[in-house]
């Protein structure tokens, strides 16, 4: 089941993030959202594996704080 082209219809700002080391959520497969959703905002966490939250936490904070400031 390919939900992707449903994800067009998403009109509320989004952020997506990736994180360079993932080995769960692997960042060429988070990448492929950007098809999907174009206005969308994309972040890479380059320092981190999957717990970017943690191991990136200052940037972490900052991103959301400014996200939620500007809604992108």
């Amino acid at each position: 089941l390919d939900l992707f082209p449903r994800l067009k219809s998403i009109v509320t700002p989004t952020l997506v993030i990736a994180a360079r080391h993932d080995r769960v959520a692997l960042p060429y497969r988070t990448l492929r959202y950007k098809e999907f959703l174009p206005a969308a905002r994309f972040e890479m966490f380059e320092q981190s594996g999957h717990n970017f939250f943690l191991e990136e936490n200052a940037k972490m904070i900052a991103l959301l704080r400014e996200f939620l400031a500007r809604g992108r």
